[in-house]
């Protein structure tokens, strides 16, 4: 039933060659079908019919026609009958050790208006339940009632085709519910893979809950929570279990690449599962200084020249980096920056080589900035004056330069001091 366009064959002996529609008597019933051709073998003939099945009954019978010799009366009727699709039974009934009694419901669609015992196949393995009776008070469900304690073992239920209307292909699947105990314990059943630093796994872990035989306590929706020895975890650290099964969403760890960190999976109560985890190199995300520059004077080089890095969000260097990383001026006034300001990374490292700070004598910061990603600012460093000039050269025609104490010292080394007389200002 639902199916379209079926084929029936039919064997025997002493068929023709070739038989044809006159040589068949068809009868399609309400199966909706429509005759189209017949493919014919020395052994059997195949009949295709068109459209789509509905209930019914298909009858065929071979004339006396269809055979070589024709024999003294036409063959037997071949009976069809359509059969509705192989039907799916569920349950989310549980049993739990040491309870009186268990009531099963099993769920499906086409079940006749009454069942009883004999429309199922019930196997109570070492469960220690015996059957009792049938509740069908639902359409959709039955609801199958044992006696006894319960007992570690498996109920297996089939409903058999005489179940349902109407009636199907096959049995339906078979239902295996196992009696568990009280919830002792959590289980890792899915282990967390993709451990980049700062990422959530790629493979999310799944935890369930079980009792002492590690079967799963399919009634607890208790909350699971992941901790960890070192290092961060990221994401949401929690996941409440539905039947019994726990599935984070977005979880992962910020750490060390190459360092391996245990994570703790709780539930109140029980006993925890564990997992360890190394961390892989993650995504660059921003900079970190290695070295801070330092030795500034000024219009000269840097005696210390700054080196920056490229690191994930664990602090881990970004060895697969070749970002442009800009020196700029975060604080300090009167100065100008010059030098090499823009520096590429190599393995993940920008090192300058001849930044130069020009102004004031005061207190700089300094920025950088990586492409796209989060900049860095230095430690404070002070800016100092150059080197004093001690050359003086008198005016022309004065005669009072006697003595360095009439000096006017500059500020730039190698620089040329004109000195006055003091009453002259």
């Amino acid at each position: 039933i639902g199916g379209s366009d079926p084929s029936i064959v039919i064997t025997g002996t002493g068929f023709k060659a070739t038989i044809l529609e006159a040589d068949l008597t068809i009868t399609l019933g309400t199966t909706t079908l429509i005759f189209e051709s017949i493919t014919n073998t020395s052994t059997s003939a195949t009949i295709v019919f068109s459209g789509i099945v509905a209930a019914g009954t298909l009858a065929i019978t071979a004339k006396t026609s269809a055979f070589d010799p024709a024999p003294g009366a036409a063959s037997n009727t071949l009976s069809i009958v359509a059969l509705a699709a192989a039907k799916t039974i569920a349950t989310a009934s549980t049993m739990t050790i040491g309870n009186t009694g268990a009531s099963i419901v099993i769920t499906g669609t086409g079940f006749k208006a009454t069942i009883v015992q004999s429309d199922l196949t019930i196997s109570v393995g070492n469960t220690g339940l015996t059957f009792s009776s049938i509740d069908n008070t639902s359409t959709t469900s039955k609801t199958i009632v044992f006696t006894g304690t319960v007992a570690a073992g498996t109920l297996a239920i089939t409903a058999k085709t005489s179940a349902f209307d109407p009636v199907p292909a096959a049995d339906s699947n078979t239902l295996s519910i196992v009696a568990v105990g009280a919830a002792s314990k959590v289980a890792l059943t899915t282990s967390s893979i993709g451990t980049a630093s700062g990422a959530a796994f790629t493979t999310q872990p799944v935890v369930t809950v079980q009792d002492s035989n590690s079967n799963t306590v399919t009634g607890s929706s208790a909350v699971i929570t992941a901790t960890i020895s070192a290092g961060s975890l990221v994401g949401t650290v929690t996941a409440t279990a539905s039947s019994g099964v726990a599935t984070f969403s977005n979880l992962g760890i910020t750490g060390t690449s190459g360092v391996a960190y245990t994570i703790t999976y709780t539930a109140s109560g029980l006993t925890v599962a564990t997992q360890s985890v190394t961390v892989s190199l993650g995504t660059a995300t921003a900079s970190a200084i290695t070295t801070q520059p330092s030795g500034a004077v000024n219009g000269a080089a840097f005696t210390t020249q700054p080196v920056i890095r490229i690191v994930d969000s664990g602090g881990n260097t970004v060895t697969t980096s070749t970002v442009d990383v800009v020196a700029t001026i975060a604080s300090g006034t009167g100065g100008t920056l010059s030098g090499t300001t823009t520096v590429a990374a190599v393995a993940g490292v920008a090192t300058f080589t001849n930044l130069v700070i020009t102004g004031t004598a005061g207190n700089f910061t300094l920025t950088f900035t990586p492409t796209s990603l989060t900049l860095v600012t230095s430690s404070s460093f002070a800016l100092s004056v150059g080197q004093l000039s001690t050359n003086y050269y008198p005016i022309p025609g004065d005669r009072t330069v006697s003595s360095r104490s009439h000096q006017i010292l500059c500020g730039c080394t190698g620089a040329k001091c004109k000195t006055a007389r003091g009453d002259q200002g």
